[in-house]
């Protein structure tokens, strides 16, 4: 079993702030991964409060010795325009030595009303900075992304290539009905697509993901279905895959909540042998002021779970 700590769990980062500016915020209603519906903030978009820094550091920990070791990376040369909206930085990264060595800098543009707009990444090869990819933004009336546009640079052409591209698009309550997905693998187009659906409180519902080769018809592949209960908690996700005449069942979320609507048990299941079988599952708890403080994942280990990893 390993004990990970806050301190040691995951890459830890230190922030330098220089000041800070209150602006205003947008967000829209995106799902995430486990069907629960989430505000996420247009990246797009200034941040209620924009944390204006001159560099940033992170770093992963070796607990046998306390040592900073490998991918160490930092940024610097944060430069920020009148608004207060990131122009501009440059990265750096060290293997496990003391040795920093530049590996990428970014520059970003952004609209009248402050969102971004474009996003060009040049990487440090050979001595000199090389253009490589840029992402374009464009966004409808309610400050919402419905187009995202990644490009390669091709050097030998001196012109941009497209390489992916997301369309968004929306309901009348700002939640995202659909997303489409095209990467142009040359010489072909292939296309994915998300279909969300809601409930009458705008919880995400049923997806649906489907995919076409240059242009053809879609073709379906899975579907997942959400539950919640009557305090609009995620507590069941079920997912399909089609077989090509009918759903066949994948694997199952369930989720259980305290009197307080603070998740405590989330368990996951595969569907094997015409019954659910446990995978794997994950056990919160929390302190008298609702704040998280562990995480306890275990796998079937029978005729008990066995922790494999506690998160404090």
């Amino acid at each position: 079993m390993r004990l990970i700590t806050t301190l040691m769990s995951k890459p830890s980062f230190i922030f330098i702030f220089l000041t800070f500016v209150i602006v205003t915020k947008s967000k829209c209603q995106i799902p995430d991964v486990n069907g629960q519906k989430e505000f996420m903030h247009n990246p797009m978009q200034p941040q209620t409060l924009i944390q204006v820094m001159d560099s940033i550091y992170q770093w992963s920990w070796d607990t046998t010795p306390l040592t900073i070791y490998y991918n160490s990376k930092k940024t610097i040369n944060m430069v920020y325009d009148s608004h207060n909206n990131l122009i501009s930085h440059l990265n750096l990264i060290t293997y496990g030595t003391t040795i920093w060595g530049t590996t990428d800098q970014y520059f970003y543009t952004y609209d009248a009303t402050n969102k971004l707009a474009n996003k060009i990444r040049q990487t440090w090869t050979n001595n000199a900075w090389k253009t490589f990819y840029q992402n374009t933004y464009a966004y409808n009336s309610n400050n919402d992304t419905t187009s995202k546009l990644d490009q390669v640079w091709n050097s030998i052409t001196g012109l941009w290539e497209n390489d992916y591209q997301y369309i968004y698009t929306y309901d009348s309550t700002n939640n995202l009905t659909s997303l489409e997905w095209i990467w142009w693998y040359y010489p072909n187009v292939i296309y994915r697509q998300y279909l969300y659906a809601y409930d009458a409180n705008n919880n995400l519902a049923h997806d649906l993901f489907q995919t076409a080769f240059n242009g053809g018809s879609w073709g379906i592949h899975q579907q997942d279905t959400f539950i919640y209960n009557t305090n609009n908690n995620l507590i069941s996700k079920f997912n399909q895959s089609w077989n090509g005449s009918s759903w066949d069942s994948s694997y199952l979320y369930t989720n259980t909540y305290d009197a307080n609507n603070n998740l405590i048990n989330e368990l996951k299941q595969w569907w094997q042998d015409s019954v659910w079988a446990n995978q794997y599952q994950s056990i919160y708890t929390y302190d008298v002021n609702n704040n998280r403080i562990s995480k306890r994942d275990q796998i079937p280990w029978s005729p008990m779970w066995r922790t494999t990893d506690l998160y404090t």
